[in-house]
Formats: structure tokens, C-alpha cells, sequence
């Protein structure tokens, strides 16, 4: 008798059958109950970046599907007249990995001989996996040893095929995405980084524009600076100064030299800025003025990185 199944019922099929490791599952099974998974992931991936408490449940169904998918897997895998074992093979390989990995940052003499190991257990883990996943988009073999082949119909079948397309789709469009957000995040701490040089860089210029007839710089502070217009447009905001990562800028004068100071660095901008030449006229480089020696201490306290010029 041929099936009459919906997506819904193929991924409920899964947990109806959560133990049973024997017996077969079609394509339209098996990728019916991917297709939903993943959009719940998905989903709740959502609301726990929106509401960390949702992680919980998260892990909660992460725990719930394992068993579920393992034994979706081992019918699938029968299906197509292949063995569970199959599966533990690529667990295997990830396992040897893992050690062979770990043993070649204590190899010593022997470093070159794991290292090569090291990169073709990884190369026959991708290969595999990638045979493991073809094994699970193949049609339903007519005859093994694992039980009479699951009728169904031709519109399920063109379905699964569907399935295993709109997959692979998502996956690949998540990933471009990813790729897209990492490269859009890292062009704006460019830009941060660039915009913050440029802003230091004007504003010594205008302060020693401003200064150049005194004998010192007392009494400069952000106040005068602003009353003067030496700060730039970018930077004003009410009765502060803002910098390009959301914290504050400090300006201040003593004696022969000044101080420009920018709040919140994060610890990339921090290192960048810090081996840039400031040319002759900078004094040193502070970080929370003087309570920490480079930049990752900074950053693990709230980085205030300040330039004196003279």
C-alpha cells in the first residue's frame, strides 16, 4: 500500500519511531525531518540571540533529536543497503583526528610525521562525510537485507528530491550570509579604525594650530576645544565628544604636552592604532592611563587609549 505523508509527518515519524535503529526510511523521511529541524534550529537560534533564556530550550530540543536522528539515519542507511557502521566510521575518523591533533602539539621530533597524518585523516573525514551524505540523498535501493523496500508514490519521491535541493539551498545561503555579515562587521572596524586615525590625526593638528602662540597647553579641555571649533562635525554630540566605537573622547592639556583620549577600543583597533607613526610630536602611548602595559589589558578593562603629544 502506497504512503500518503506530509512533511510534518515525516518529522514526526521520527520521534514516533525515537529507539527503533531497524528497518528502512525513504529519502522523503529522512530529509522530510531534516527540512523541519533545521528551520526550528534555525528559529530558536533566533529568539535565543533575541532572549538568551530561550537556550535553554534550545539545548533542550538540541538533546530531544539526537536520538531521533541517529536512528532516522541507521533506516536511511538501510535503505540504501548500507550498514549503520557506516556512520561510526566517519565518528571514527573524527575521534582519530581529534587525537592525532592533540598529539602532534606534543610530538617534538616527530611534529612533521603527525602533522602530515594529521591533514589526511582530516582530508578522509571530509571525503567520507561527503560519501556518508551521498549515501543519504541516494533513492531507495529495491531489494537488501534490511527489509521489503517502503512503497510510495512518484510525487514523494520528486518531493524528497525537493527537499534535499531546498536543504542545501538554506545551508548554503546561511553560510553566505555568515560570510557576508563577518566580511560587512570587519569592513566597519576598518572604517572605525581609519575614521579614528583620521579624527586623532586632525585634532592634533588643530591643537597645535590653536596652541602654537602659548607657552603651554593648560586649559585645554573638551569644553575649549569645542567653544574653538578645532573638533570635527563627526565627533560632537550634545556636550560630548563620541568616537567611532560608541565611547567617549577626552581632551585635556598640562604644561608642554596634551592628552587625546578614546574610550571603548576594542582590542583589534587597539593593536592597529598603537603601531601606527604619529609622528615626531607624540610623547607616548597610554593605556587607562597607565594602569595596563599593551593592549589586551586594556581591552579586559574597558580600554581607554590615549595618545601624548607635545
Amino acid at each position: 500500500m502506497k504512503n500518503s505523508k506530509t512533511i510534518l509527518r515525516a518529522y514526526g515519524g521520527a520521534f514516533k519511531n525515537y529507539f527503533k535503529f531497524s528497518g528502512r526510511a525513504t529519502r522523503y523521511d529522512f530529509w522530510g525531518f531534516k527540512l523541519i529541524d533545521l528551520a526550528v534550529t534555525f528559529v530558536l537560534s533566533i529568539f535565543v540571540a533575541l532572549w538568551s533564556p530561550v537556550s535553554i530550550l534550545s539545548g533542550l530540543y538540541g538533546l530531544a533529536t539526537i536520538f531521533p536522528s541517529l536512528t532516522l539515519t541507521s533506516r536511511r542507511l538501510h535503505d540504501v543497503g548500507r550498514s549503520f557502521w557506516w556512520f561510526w566510521g566517519s565518528i571514527l575518523l573524527i575521534v582519530l583526528t581529534a587525537v592525532c591533533g592533540a598529539m602532534n602539539e606534543y610530538a617534538g621530533e616527530a611534529a612533521l610525521f603527525f602533522s602530515i597524518l594529521y591533514i589526511l585523516i582530516v582530508l578522509a573525514t571530509i571525503i567520507y562525510s561527503f560519501y556518508l551524505l551521498y549515501l543519504t540523498c541516494k533513492k531507495s535501493s529495491n531489494s537488501t537485507k534490511y527489509g521489503k523496500p517502503l512503497k510510495e508514490d512518484d510525487v514523494y519521491v520528486k518531493r524528497s528530491k525537493w527537499f534535499v535541493a531546498t536543504y542545501f539551498a538554506i545551508i548554503a545561503t546561511l553560510i553566505l550570509s555568515v560570510i557576508a555579515i563577518a566580511a560587512y562587521s570587519q569592513a566597519m572596524e576598518k572604517f572605525k579604525i581609519n575614521k579614528t586615525s583620521d579624527q586623532v590625526s586632525m585634532l592634533q593638528t588643530n591643537i597645535h594650530e590653536l596652541f602654537k602662540k602659548s607657552d603651554s597647553y593648560n586649559g585645554l579641555s573638551v569644553a575649549f576645544a569645542t567653544e574653538a571649533g578645532i573638533i570635527p562635525d563627526d565627533m560632537l554630540s550634545e556636550t560630548q565628544l563620541v568616537n567611532p566605537f560608541g565611547g567617549l573622547v577626552g581632551v585635556m592639556g598640562q604644561d608642554n604636552l596634551f592628552l587625546i583620549v578614546y574610550s571603548d577600543v576594542p582590542q583589534e583597533a587597539c593593536e592597529e592604532l598603537s603601531s601606527q607613526n604619529w609622528g615626531e610630536s607624540l610623547v607616548n602611548l597610554t593605556y587607562n592611563f597607565g594602569e595596563a602595559q599593551n593592549c589586551q589589558q586594556c581591552v579586559e578593562q574597558g580600554c581607554e587609549l590615549g595618545w601624548v603629544f607635545k
